[in-house]
């Protein structure tokens, strides 16, 4: 990402790759990155996917708080 800071796909591909291993809150900043790179880029079609993986992940971190 340091060569290509705008390529949004990296970005949802390490949100991901965070999910699985455990770091949400930073999954979640990266999902919100590449979302934010995609829809810049004119790309919607997984602007409701990225954003309900979010949600999951948001609902998860408060599970674990309490």
């Amino acid at each position: 990402m340091k060569l290509e800071p705008d390529h949004a796909r990296a970005y949802v591909n390490r949100g991901l790759a965070r999910k699985a291993l455990g770091d949400l809150k930073g999954a979640i900043a990266d999902l919100k990155k590449g979302d934010k790179l995609l829809l810049e880029q004119g790309v919607i079609s997984h602007h409701q996917s990225i954003q309900a993986e979010i949600e999951k992940l948001r609902g998860a971190i408060a599970e674990q708080q309490r």
